[in-house]
């Protein structure tokens, strides 16, 4: 017959591998770009996450960087969306512009936009909830040979 400790320590044991279970699964790449930001994102056949780099521990994430790719190129459709989404008008960067902004804004983070040099480069910054820390950069670009890329930032600190 089974101590009664050890008993305890079985469902302590099945307790911690169902949390850690949850946890997974909420910290997926899409799931947690769901829940970061207004944008219908996941649900959108034509992007693609490309690379996705996270900070912090499953159910405490701090940030997060994102680069997805636009599959049909149109950037412009995403563009509207995210601005109407948030009411914002965003700014619209050449290119050197933009290495300013980046050298000045982006200098903490791995996953950087590569823009050609003839193109635009759209950017917005929101806070998602009023007095809240959390906050997302949306950076549309266009790279290579008419790729276009939709970069997201998102920060709790």
């Amino acid at each position: 017959m089974k101590k009664k400790s050890d008993i305890i320590l079985i469902i302590i044991t099945v307790i911690l591998v169902i949390v850690l279970a949850v946890g997974f699964v909420y910290d997926r790449n899409t799931a947690l770009i769901e829940r970061t930001n207004h944008v219908a994102i996941v649900g959108d056949e034509n992007l693609e996450i490309v690379k996705m780099n996270k900070v912090g521990f499953l159910f405490m994430r701090a940030a997060y960087e994102a680069r997805l790719r636009i599959k049909d190129g149109e950037a412009d459709n995403y563009i509207i969306r995210i601005a109407q989404t948030y009411g914002g008008a965003g700014e619209m960067f050449d290119y050197t512009q933009y290495k300013q902004y980046e050298a000045d804004a982006l200098n903490g983070v791995t996953i950087k936009p590569n823009p050609r040099e003839d193109s635009f480069i759209w950017v917005l910054g929101v806070r998602l909830e009023e007095n809240s820390n959390k906050n997302v950069v949306y950076i549309v670009t266009l790279e290579g040979e008419g790729e276009a890329y939709l970069y997201l930032y998102y920060s709790r600190r």
